[in-house]
Formats: structure tokens, C-alpha cells, sequence
């Protein structure tokens, strides 16, 4: 029977980071953002008043920095082996016997100092934390954070305590491109097409009444539906209309939308000229004169005789 125990072999707490893992799995960050859990209001106030989120300056101070104090929880758990993390829920079960455990661990300056880690990563939203490629992108849309030291710390914190940073629903509205937010879906209950109701509006005679938003032409008149009476059986152009048994039909007179007219102010109009009217116009005339080199030919012939 103890070999059907596969989950006393199988440590979850253990996992080689490769280049595209999401810290977590994918489905914890496509789905909704989780409130604080009882876990985080069981805290003290004061604790939680005094203690601040972290920002990307605390990544590597020495001593107490981020990476160093994500190193500590990875050696107090054993995990050797490059490429090798504490995963989000490694680093769950810590933080639980950190915080609800008695062991000699949860009583030492060391899980005192990883009890405030958990703490602060609780307080930090991720968009504050973690920049450029601590996430995985596809396709230009942000999935997750990618499965590293320090990723998978954060995720553990958040999987123990909540996410007291809330401020959205969901993470895929969360991780969307600033100005392009993912569309909620609607709550109301959408409207069925009905094609047989349509067909019968569509078959349905239109009845106008005066309050229609439909302007009469100028050839048109308002006029009440006229009823000619018609006796069956008869000509209705010689026998009178006195057989009681007669059908009235109405004749409508159709409207029409009248084109709407432009008017158009005549101070905009360029004016016409008149033919004799005088206009801006000016003509050149430029005439040249010189001296003639030779005599007239009659005037010579005249002083010869």
C-alpha cells in the first residue's frame, strides 16, 4: 500500500527554472486576483501598519536584500542544483510553519527574518517589483511572471496571504498595456435574435400617425383616410350603396420624406459684373521711333528734273 503513496515520492516543493515557465503555472494568472486571506487578517495591525511594500531598489542590498533573503529559504530547504528553485508552493508550506508552526525554524532570528520577507512580498504588488524579462510575453500580452529565485517567492507569499494590494479583479486585467484595459464582460442578459418575429414585424403594415418624425412634401396634403363603400354583387356605379352587406376599404395616401432644402445666404455669392461695368484691368502700348537713313526716292527724282 505505501507504494501508491505518489505524493510522499513526488516533491512539488522542487523545480528546474527554464525560460518561458510561469511562476505559479499559467492558471493562476488568468484567473482572478484573490482577496487577503484569513491568514494575512489574523496578523497583528500594528505589524502590518509598520512594515512597507518593497520596490526594485531592494533587490540587491547586501544583507537583508531581496535575492540574499530568497537564497536563505532556498538553502533551508535543500535545494541544490543550478537552475534549481523553491517553488510558489515550497515556499508556501515555509511561510505557513513560519507563521503557524513551532519548530525550532519558526522560532529562530532566521525565520524571523523570513516571516517579515513573506510579509513585505504580501504588501508589494508584482508591477512594482519586477520589470522587463521577469515576465513572460507572447504574442505582445503579458502571461506571468517567468519561474525564478525571486518570482517564485513572491508567488508563494501571495498563494499564502492574499493579495492586500488589490485594486482589479482579475490579472488579465491587471497585466494589460496601460490605456488598452481588457473588456469586461457585460452582465446584462443579451437579447435573443428572433427571425420569425422579425418576418412578422417585417409583414405588419406600418401604421403612420401624425406624431411620426415624417415631413409632407410641398405637393402634399394631410389628409383622414377616405372609406368608399362596395356593394357586392352590384356595379357600384349604377346600383347605390343600400345591400347590408358591404365591405368598407381604406386608401391611405402614402407620404413621402421631402428632401431637405439648402439654404444658402446670398451675401456668400459671388457677384455678376455687367457688361459695361468697369473692371480692373490695364493695357500697355509701347511705340518706337527712329530716323529714316535714306531720302525718299520721289523727293530725289523731283530735284533731278
Amino acid at each position: 500500500m505505501n507504494a501508491l503513496h505518489f505524493l510522499d515520492k513526488f516533491n512539488v516543493s522542487t523545480a528546474e527554472a527554464k525560460p518561458g515557465d510561469v511562476s505559479g503555472g499559467r492558471p493562476l494568472w488568468s484567473n482572478l486576483v484573490a482577496p487577503p486571506r484569513p491568514t494575512w487578517h489574523q496578523l497583528d495591525r500594528l505589524l502590518k501598519t509598520n512594515e512597507t511594500a518593497y520596490s526594485m531598489l531592494d533587490k540587491f542590498k547586501e544583507g537583508d536584500g531581496l535575492h540574499d533573503l530568497a537564497l536563505s529559504g532556498k538553502n533551508l530547504r535543500g535545494v541544490t542544483g543550478k537552475g534549481y528553485v523553491l517553488t510558489a508552493e515550497g515556499w508556501r508550506i515555509l511561510f505557513k510553519e513560519l507563521y503557524e508552526g513551532n519548530t525550532d525554524l519558526a522560532k529562530s532570528p532566521k525565520g524571523a527574518s523570513l516571516r517579515i520577507f513573506g510579509l513585505r512580498l504580501a504588501l508589494t504588488e508584482p508591477k512594482g517589483l519586477f520589470e522587463g524579462a521577469e515576465w513572460v510575453v507572447q504574442e505582445e500580452e503579458t502571461i506571468g511572471l517567468q519561474s525564478s529565485l525571486l518570482t517564485e517567492a513572491w508567488t508563494g507569499a501571495y498563494a499564502y496571504f492574499g493579495a492586500p494590494w488589490k485594486q482589479v479583479d482579475s490579472f488579465t486585467e491587471y497585466l494589460a498595456p496601460p490605456g488598452k484595459p481588457k473588456a469586461r464582460p457585460s452582465l446584462k442578459n443579451h437579447s435573443i435574435f428572433d427571425a420569425g418575429k422579425a418576418l412578422k414585424d417585417a409583414q405588419a403594415p406600418n401604421n403612420i400617425t401624425a406624431e411620426d418624425p415624417i415631413t409632407l412634401s410641398d405637393d402634399e396634403e394631410m389628409a383622414d383616410s377616405s372609406k368608399i363603400p362596395i356593394v357586392e354583387g352590384a356595379d357600384p356605379l349604377t346600383s347605390p350603396g343600400t345591400s347590408p352587406a358591404k365591405k368598407e376599404f381604406g386608401f391611405a395616401r402614402q407620404l413621402y420624406l421631402q428632401k431637405e432644402k439648402v439654404k444658402i445666404n446670398p451675401q456668400m455669392q459671388p457677384k455678376k459684373k455687367k457688361w459695361n461695368e468697369h473692371r480692373k484691368t490695364s493695357l500697355f502700348l509701347k511705340i518706337c521711333t527712329a530716323k529714316l537713313k535714306t531720302l525718299n526716292l520721289l523727293d530725289s527724282y523731283i530735284s533731278q528734273t
